[in-house]
């Protein structure tokens, strides 16, 4: 009895040390919208059982594009209940890259089928520190996508999604109701508003979102120890490229722990009448659209508006003239943040006073039934869409009717094959298997003919297939031996007084078999860097046969811990695609400091290439405010900027580009404006020119042109209009979409008055080092370089009253 009780005291115990804790996953994404191919936030909800306090692993395990299972591991620390008391929740930040294969994760919205089928797909667990599974964490609502995949042979795409995200408090809420009907959109925009405290810590949750806005909110506290972390994410975000616009509420006090974010200095806050400027955005577009068409009237009202003065680089799109004083005061300000942008507006947006007085839609409203809040944010985000409502008269012509779909991220998915080597495997087989088969056949047949002894072809035969099948296995160890090898495909940001970021994607193959140690050089940044495996979009993958998958690890680092960037991966003689962000100095540099000049110079000054290598497809971007053209942003492009060369600004800016062929591109310095819709003379007219009349989801893919055009289409996406028809009956637009491309866009760098230099050089090596086995490798590849340079804009940089779209 005694032996039995002790057994079932054994049988238990594993038990007891499981219930550690209990839990779910709370969110994944923003409100369970999540982008596929990109890095996902997840909240976990754990309650403790015990009283002890110890670190514990959260995992996360999805498969990679080659069916490997990823285990996603961050450590962290689980507060033990206190005794005699109820237990609390605690919620923990976790970070994964989602499955690819069998098209994505399941995201049917809210149905029971998906949520069943999302809880086999998606596995949470907590773990104990050296890995050992206690607790399976239940995943509790199911997800939404905001990239489809579609199946193949579709005639018409669906076009790309904005996701922002919409930090607000109390009771300011973005109206929304205005983009449900719109056409002329380059990508549809889904809002999703949150609270400051589920802001997340790390920036790898922001990648698959393209903006945040503030309403009415204060900033994470960056004093706090629990707000610094969301803080120091914020402002990676912002730097790495993204959007953040702060609404100013009317307790001012509230922006200033923005800090460096904030473009201006609030000062104080006036009681204002009306508020003709949002009139006038909107106004403008729709005179655009329809001249003869009704308009939105003045709001009127009570509202709030905040003065401020603008800081020194920030560049004042609007101004307005407030009560209290005669001079002018900050409407809209934009402020370049390392690669991306803050937008200030001197008023909540959001707030209940506003939306009732500016509501066109609202019947018995001059102008009922328009849309006006698209226009709004077009403005503030500097998006340089065309939207208006559906044509509704067969007079109109239907200028964004259903299209089919073209996929520049497609081209991202280049440059990770050994093709050499692959070419050399397919050619040593195909010259093996004549041989095999001129021997096997009727060489061996002929050699005993010769000797009259054909009763012996069989025995030859079978001979022959044995003695070629150890020539094929030694020949394979020959041809499979030697040093590992990484071809890659990099992207250097660059920005003045800052660190580097390299976000690179590389093929490495190693011809051995086993667990390989892989490790990137450590960064010199505190900014959140990462290894993984190459995260494709489900609609990329193509093959996904693995016959012997396993098992390999990826730890969520804390940037400020100084933690090595390393997987280890069993390799079977094989390539493995990875990714991987380092950031660091490099000696990659653009010099001269350019000053915005009148036309038809537009900018003064030189500028002389430190790149270290020679640049091909130069690209020179910058918004210039020319009172008789409105806002045009203008891209001069040059064919080639050898290093140590200078080039003058006037001269980027000297000749006018003219699509008078197919081919504009003949060796010349040109420029032209982007962002203009329906323009004939600005570069979508070219760059959208080879993919017209394409009724599929085709591919965007020109990598291995002598001049591809997805790189600048992606650099400058948010500052493209969208395609559209020339005229009725006519099909030839197409939706332009950007799967697991949305991280090469620094559209804000411009939009906030910097010069913005694009440029690719080939054969190049790994900006940083990777380690195989602690061994530095850096292999060959292509490297595409976005610089950013502050432009002295002086005089000229004054709000300006037209924007270029309605010129």
């Amino acid at each position: 009895m005694r032996l039995f009780l002790v057994g079932i005291i054994c049988l238990m115990s594993p038990v007891i040390a499981l219930a550690q804790a209990t839990g779910e996953v709370e969110t994944i994404g923003f409100g369970n919208y999540y982008r596929p191919g990109c890095w996902t936030p997840m909240v976990v909800r754990l309650t403790p059982t015990t009283t002890k306090t110890e670190k514990y692993l959260l995992q996360v395990t999805q498969n990679d594009l080659d069916q490997d299972k990823v285990v996603f591991s961050r450590l962290i620390v689980l507060t033990g209940s206190v005794e005699g008391q109820v237990a609390r929740d605690q919620r923990f930040w976790m970070y994964f890259i989602p499955d690819p294969t069998q098209g994505g994760l399941p995201d049917r919205n809210g149905s029971v089928s998906s949520l069943q089928q999302l809880s086999t797909r998606l596995k949470v667990r907590l773990s104990s520190s050296a890995g050992k599974e206690l607790v399976k964490i239940p995943v509790t609502a199911a997800l939404a996508s905001v990239d489809y995949v579609a199946s193949s042979g579709v005639f018409s795409a669906l076009p790309g999604v904005r996701h922002v995200i919409v930090v607000s408090e109390g009771n300011s809420t973005l109206p929304t109701a205005d983009f449900s009907n719109i056409v002329g959109m380059l990508e549809t925009v889904i809002f999703t508003t949150i609270r400051p405290q589920e802001l997340p810590e790390s920036a790898l949750a922001y990648q698959g979102i393209d903006g945040l806005i503030f309403l009415n909110a204060a900033p994470p506290d960056p004093n706090s120890a629990e707000s610094e972390p969301k803080m120091r994410a914020l402002r990676e975000y912002v730097r790495n490229g993204g959007r953040l616009v702060i609404c100013q509420p009317a307790e001012w006090q509230k922006s200033l722990a923005f800090g460096d974010l904030l473009p201006v200095t609030p000062q104080s806050v006036v009681d204002v009448p009306e508020m003709p400027v949002l009139a006038k955005w909107v106004n403008t577009r729709l005179n655009a659209i329809d001249p003869q068409g009704a308009k939105v009237p003045t709001p009127r009202g009570a509202f709030r508006v905040v003065r401020a003065s603008a800081n020194a680089g920030t560049l004042v799109d609007e101004r307005i003239t407030l009560p209290d004083r005669p001079e002018s005061s900050v409407y809209l300000a934009r402020q370049g943040y390392g690669a991306g942008m803050t937008v200030w507006v001197a008023q909540d947006l959001g707030d209940a006073s506003l939306k009732g007085a500016f509501n066109p839609r609202r019947a018995g409203t001059e102008g009922a039934g328009r849309s006006a809040w698209p226009y709004v944010w077009d403005r503030i985000f500097d998006w340089r869409n065309d939207a208006r409502p559906p044509a509704v008269s067969p007079d109109e012509p239907e200028y964004y009717a259903p299209a089919g779909g073209v996929d520049l991220g497609d081209a991202l998915r280049q440059g990770m094959d050994l093709t050499g080597k692959s070419y050399g495997l397919i050619g040593l087989a195909i010259v093996f298997f004549l041989v095999y088969w001129a021997v096997a056949g009727p060489g061996a047949y002929f050699y005993l003919a010769a000797r009259n002894r054909t009763r012996w072809s069989w025995f030859a035969f079978g001979l022959v297939a044995i003695l070629f099948t150890g020539l094929t296995v030694i020949l394979v160890k020959l041809v499979l031996s030697g040093p590992p090898e990484l071809t890659h495909v990099s992207l250097v940001r660059s920005v003045r007084g800052q660190d580097a970021t390299v976000d690179s994607r590389f093929g490495l193959y190693i011809p051995e078999d086993g667990y390989r140690n892989i490790s990137i050089a450590p960064s010199s940044s505190d900014a959140a860097t990462y290894l993984t495996a190459f995260p494709i979009h489900p609609q990329h993958l193509k093959d996904e046969k693995n016959y012997f998958p396993s098992e390999y690890g990826v730890t969520i680092r804390d940037p400020q811990a100084n933690e090595p960037v390393e997987v280890s991966i069993k390799y079977r003689s094989t390539l493995k695609k990875m990714q991987a962000r380092w950031a660091g100095k490099l000696d990659a540099a653009i010099e001269g400091m350019p000053v915005l000049a009148d036309a038809p110079n537009y900018l003064d000054g030189s500028l002389t290439n430190r790149s270290g290598v020679d640049l091909k497809n130069v690209y020179v971007a910058m918004k210039h405010i020319d009172t008789a053209r409105g806002r045009p942003t203008l891209i001069a492009y040059t064919p080639l900027w050898t290093q140590g060369t200078r080039i003058e600004a006037p001269a980027l800016f000297a000749k006018p580009l003219h699509f008078n062929n197919k081919t504009p591109y003949d060796g010349e310095t040109l420029y032209a404006p982007i962002g203009v819709p329906g323009s004939q003379t600005g570069w979508e007219s070219f760059w959208y020119s080879q993919f017209r009349r394409d009724f599929d989801a085709s591919p965007g893919n020109d990598f291995g042109q002598q001049i591809p055009k997805f790189f600048p289409m992606l650099s400058f996406y948010d500052l493209l209009a969208p395609s559209r028809n020339k005229k009725n009956n006519d099909t030839s637009r197409v939706e332009l979409l950007r799967r697991g491309g949305r991280d090469w866009d620094i559209s804000s760098a411009v939009s906030a008055g910097n010069l913005v230099i694009l440029g690719q050089a080939d054969q190049t090596p790994l900006p940083y080092d990777v380690q195989v086995e602690g061994k530095p490798m850096r292999g060959t590849g292509t490297t595409f370089y976005q610089f950013v340079i502050p432009i002295v804009r002086g005089e000229l940089d004054k709000p300006f009253e037209a924007d270029v779209q309605d010129q």
